[in-house]
């Protein structure tokens, strides 16, 4: 009787790469005046966008309808109190909202 094979041990696996998860960054969603094609901006951009077409707008020349729409917020008095805007009010006013998205 022959003595029994030694087998090789099996090979091991390596354990399978675990992925890092994707690196979030902020963006905030706004579609409306000023915005860019996108619609996704950088805090900055948004703030910049906001300034220029509303802090800084020419409210003398706008049509008084479309003026007493835009200045009618809160207990704001506007537009002279838009040079007192946070981040989170201009969200709030805009209607833009903030997201986190993948960083590609």
């Amino acid at each position: 009787m022959e003595p029994p094979q030694l087998r090789e041990p099996p090979q091991l696996r390596e354990p399978p790469q675990l992925r890092e998860p994707p690196q979030l960054r902020e963006v905030v969603l706004y579609d409306g005046i000023g915005a860019d094609t996108t619609h996704k901006h950088t805090k900055e951009r948004f703030l910049e966008i906001m300034n220029n077409e509303i802090t800084y707008a020419d409210w003398g020349n706008m049509d008084p309808i479309l003026k007493s729409i835009k200045c009618d917020y809160r207990e704001w008095i506007l537009p002279d109190d838009f040079i007192f805007f946070s981040f989170e009010d201009w969200l709030d006013y805009s209607g833009a909202t903030l997201k986190e998205i993948p960083h590609l």
